[in-house]
């Protein structure tokens, strides 16, 4: 089953966030401590149903499992109250419907992923366990979590990214001997055409590329020692030293085109 979202990186800050803000954080008909919990739940778990998730949020308590697994199906779904119609989790692509013949299954999504980063005030230890269980949603990033953790704690910028910072904000960058302006402005162009609807594979592609750019941009002068340190990271994983390479070669051949067009047509 290929899964789609409603845009891309963008469509996140812009969209998906406020919306979030107006649909849970500051809607006061939610409860809030329940959502944060059922979210904490698919964080650590993968594919779960309705009932499983309910029986593991009431633990040993058979007698509230059915009551809770109505409650976690009206989250998911939304539900009406006094007329106002509330969005679920699932409307607002947090978390991801898996469906097939036996019953529903259902797991975080990436967008929910960031989400938890977000409202959930989640540990550094707990970000690592996600990683751990979430690898086949990030495998770039996931999948070599422990090896850049023994750089330092850069890979958990990844909260600021959640928070839509770094993403577009070019005068946040202070740093120009890392080109790290340059790579998220193409970053930016080459995503643009999801803006509308991405598929999780590039949306995946998107974020990973985002924390590979970030990850090496350091607010310090940007010395001989790190640039060796960036390169000595990339080249332990050749699919990811080539698979980054190319980005930026792109990067570069899409600002010199550029150069090239404001000199050959003399603007200024």
């Amino acid at each position: 089953m290929e899964i789609k979202y409603n845009g891309n990186l963008t469509y996140y800050k812009y969209t998906l966030i406020k919306k979030w803000d107006k649909n849970f954080k500051n809607n006061k008909r939610r409860n809030l401590k329940f959502v944060n919990e059922v979210l904490t739940l698919f964080c650590f778990n993968n594919e779960l149903t309705s009932w499983e998730a309910a029986k593991k949020i009431s633990k040993k308590n058979f007698e509230s499992i059915n009551k809770n697994e109505k409650k976690i199906k009206r989250l998911f779904v939304g539900r009406m109250d006094n007329g106002t119609k509330y969005e679920g989790l699932l409307q607002n692509e947090i978390i991801i419907n898996i469906k097939n013949k036996k019953n529903n299954k259902y797991r975080i999504s990436l967008f929910g992923l960031l989400y938890c980063l977000t409202y959930l005030k989640l540990t550094n230890k707990e970000i690592d366990n996600i990683a751990k269980m979430h690898q086949k949603l990030l495998p770039k990033i996931f999948s070599r979590w422990d090896e850049m953790k023994e750089k330092g704690d850069e890979c958990y910028r990844l909260r600021l990214l959640s928070r839509g910072l770094l993403l577009d904000r070019f005068d946040m960058i202070n740093d120009r001997k890392f080109p790290t302006m340059e790579m998220l402005f193409y970053l930016h162009m080459k995503f643009l055409k999801y803006s509308e609807m991405c598929h999780e594979k590039d949306l995946a592609e998107e974020i990973s590329y985002w924390f590979y750019i970030t990850y090496f941009y350091s607010k310090r002068s940007y010395s001989i020692q790190e640039k060796n340190n960036f390169k000595k990271i990339l080249n332990k994983n050749p699919s990811i030293n080539t698979w980054f390479k190319k980005f930026l070669f792109e990067t570069k051949k899409y600002f010199k085109k550029s150069n090239t067009i404001l000199v050959k047509n003399e603007w200024v």
